[in-house]
C-alpha cells in the first residue's frame, strides 16, 4: 500500500511541477525512493500511537 501511495503521489506532483520533461522518469524514481524511505519508517512509528489513541477514544464494550 505504501509503495503504491508514494509512487502515485510523487508521480502526480512531479508531473504537475515539471511537466513532461526528458528526465521525468529519473526525477520521479529518485523522488519516489526518497519518499518511500521516509514514509515507511514514519508510518511504522506513528501507527501504534494512532492505534492506541483510537482504542482509548472508542473503547470496545
Amino acid at each position: 500500500m505504501g509503495t503504491i501511495t508514494t509512487g502515485l503521489i510523487t508521480y502526480i506532483l512531479i508531473s504537475i511541477n515539471f511537466g513532461w520533461a526528458h528526465n521525468l522518469l529519473k526525477v520521479w524514481l529518485k523522488s519516489w525512493l526518497i519518499s518511500y524511505l521516509i514514509s515507511i519508517p514514519i508510518i511504522l512509528l506513528i501507527s501504534p500511537i494512532i492505534d492506541k489513541l483510537v482504542k482509548n477514544l472508542f473503547p470496545v464494550k
